[in-house]
């Protein structure tokens, strides 16, 4: 089936983003596909670049595995990226995203301002990029069981600690003899970073404490 120049532009980004991802020179990469090495590389010039085409466009699908439909996770973090680029303060311009990028910056533009769907190998390299994570099916999934698990266990602790707050000054003394205040310092800190990764990954760096389940507790005697 023919392809539009977007098309084989796009196909050629994956190209010459999964060769960088596996530490390829251009010069290896066209020995291995059994291209000449003065046509592969004229494909990659701005300027009146040359565009391949029959076998050779289909060795160079066959090396990159790219499809224009992202699976979902993907497709979820296309839509992030799009987010972040209307907000986005990083980057001067387009033009200065896509050469750090590795694509070209017409089609980039184009599926920014159409929400089309870029290869998945443009995807993955604004995702190492912006720092982005995109989780396995399984590890997706096990975040979610989890996540299911914390929702009655915060009910029971706003629940128990309304009797904190609104028991008089006895009741109140009486948790503070009894609850470590490192442990109970470190979930409160923990559970404020649940919503700003920036935050958290700062917070990581500098914590000591870790939850010691109340066992270094000494009552007073």
């Amino acid at each position: 089936m023919a392809r539009t120049d977007s098309e084989v532009r796009g196909l050629l980004a994956a190209v010459e983003a999964l060769r960088q991802q596996k530490g390829l020179s251009r010069h290896q990469l066209s020995d291995s596909l059994g291209i000449p090495f003065d046509t592969f590389r004229r494909w990659f010039h701005e300027k009146g670049a040359r565009t391949p085409s029959g076998v050779r466009l289909q060795k160079l699908q066959a090396f990159a595995g790219t499809t224009r439909q992202l699976r979902p996770q993907w497709e979820e973090q296309w839509k992030k990226i799009r987010e972040w680029w209307r907000t986005q303060h990083r980057y001067s311009s387009l033009q200065q995203l896509a050469e750090e990028v590795g694509w070209i910056v017409e089609d980039l533009r184009a599926c920014l301002q159409n929400e089309s769907n870029p290869p998945r190998l443009v995807v993955e390299r604004l995702a190492q990029l912006l720092q982005l994570q995109v989780l396995p099916d399984a590890l997706s999934k096990e975040a979610g069981r989890r996540s299911e698990r914390l929702k009655p266990l915060l009910t029971i602790l706003a629940e128990e600690l309304a009797w904190f707050r609104d028991g008089p000054a006895e009741v109140r003394q009486v948790y503070r003899s009894e609850l470590d205040p490192f442990d109970t310092g470190y979930v409160s800190s923990l559970l404020t970073m649940l919503y700003a990764e920036d935050k958290f990954l700062r917070w990581r760096e500098v914590t000591t404490n870790r939850f010691n389940a109340f066992k270094t507790k000494r009552r007073p005697r």
